[in-house]
């Protein structure tokens, strides 16, 4: 009976002992991961965008009323219709002004297995075919220009446009991406430098696309003639008419910016752009594209919201536009005051530490520079694919020649 006790004992002593190691095991190795997380060189520059305080720069002014304020980005509520007149859906070959524009593609084919590479391009190949049929066929002006990396070289080029719409004015431009920023330079591991898993699933090719659209491409000689390009991606597919010249339309009404959808972007690859963001527009030198407003200003005209303390934004999914479609006038990107905030948002180098993508980037440079409502247009009648489906939410309509409005279809 004794020894039967003292076995007890010893066991549940034995067993306490385990539990207490593998408890006190559990909380070093969380404790060390978290000091890492916290400590390691990419979490210190994002504690370093995160550490200003906003009441150290002027109060916003006051924001617009609810009234006001454009329709909520994200609301699935159907628009107006698109308002076109016979200037703006004549096809190009008719004696009318043209836009100085093109479409634009960064094809995704690279060093890598051709099996990888020929996916790829078979993607393509549906998207340009989709484009033709939907809008360029129509518009037959407006040329594509295809940039690519060395490994698309003439070889591939002469067997892959054999499958491509045969009227389309093709463009290609070799591009070569930057190194990745001198703050890399220490030759640590990814890991060890404490890139999150997506950033390092791709880096640096995935960070040089960002920054190629966020910025390379506005100083290109053949971007710099034009009055705007439409980027759309190597997967991305037009599934409707488009039925209207985009480019003589947003030149015709001065319009700035156009996009298919917006949606939002993950947190842990906008980890302090909400600060930086929110930063920027409280500096008074800071000023915008329009009329001079000030960025303070004009992000409360358009309702920007930007959550005001480190937790709150911690804890908010980044608007941004769906920028795998964007038509962008090229006179504004290069203007004084756009420059200004692209040179500042590369100058943190986190495209690369943190992987800022310029979707989010695109979001919220517009919502400070431009005036919304005025200046940027929402093409809802186009039915797209990319990732997913965006259907209508609106109706394309010619107010020409008929008393009363007719949809195109």
């Amino acid at each position: 009976m004794r020894f039967c006790f003292k076995l007890c004992v010893f066991t549940l002593t034995g067993t306490l002992s385990l539990f207490i190691s593998l408890v006190t095991r559990e909380y070093l190795v969380a404790s060390y991961l978290r000091y890492r997380s916290l400590n390691n060189p990419a979490a210190q520059r994002i504690n370093a965008m995160e550490n200003y305080q906003n009441e150290d720069y002027p109060e916003l002014p006051p924001s617009v009323s609810d009234t006001e304020c454009p329709p909520h980005p994200l609301s699935n509520l159907p628009r107006p219709p698109i308002l076109a007149t016979d200037d703006d859906i004549l096809p190009s070959n008719n004696n009318h002004h043209h836009a100085k524009g093109a479409i634009v593609y960064l094809l995704e084919f690279i060093d890598r297995p051709l099996k990888e590479n020929h996916r790829e391009m078979m993607k393509f190949n549906k998207s340009l075919w989709h484009l033709w049929e939907n809008f360029s066929q129509d518009y037959p002006h407006y040329p594509v220009y295809l940039f690519h990396e060395p490994a698309f070289t003439k070889k591939y080029r002469d067997r892959y446009s054999k499958t491509w719409p045969p009227e389309l004015k093709i463009h290609y431009h070799e591009i070569e991406f930057r190194n990745i920023p001198s703050s890399f330079s220490n030759g640590a591991s990814l890991e060890n430098l404490g890139l999150n898993p997506t950033n390092r699933r791709a880096f640096p090719g995935y960070n040089n696309m960002i920054r190629f659209f966020w910025k390379d491409i506005m100083d290109l000689d053949i971007i710099v003639q034009l009055d705007y390009f439409w980027r759309l991606d190597h997967d991305s597919v037009l599934q409707s008419r488009v039925g209207v010249d985009v480019f003589h339309y947003m030149m015709k009404r001065q319009l700035k910016y156009g996009y298919r959808t917006v949606t939002t972007d993950v947190r842990h690859v906008t980890n302090g752009m909400l600060a930086f963001f929110d930063q920027y527009r409280r500096d008074p030198q800071h000023q915008s594209v329009t009329n001079g407003t000030s960025c303070a200003v004009m992000s409360q005209r358009n309702c920007l919201e930007i959550p005001e303390t480190q937790q709150e934004r911690n804890e908010y999914f980044p608007l941004m536009y769906y920028n795998n479609f964007e038509m962008v006038h090229v006179p504004t990107w290069r203007s004084k005051q756009m420059r200004h905030l692209t040179d500042m948002v590369d100058g943190t180098d986190m495209i690369y530490w943190n992987r800022w993508g310029d979707a989010p980037l695109r979001y919220y440079s517009i919502n400070m520079m431009l005036d919304v409502q005025k200046e940027v247009m929402e093409w809802c009648h186009i039915r797209y694919f990319h990732h997913k489906q965006f259907e209508p939410l609106c109706n394309l309509e010619s107010i020409s020649y008929h008393h009363n409005p007719i949809s195109i279809s």
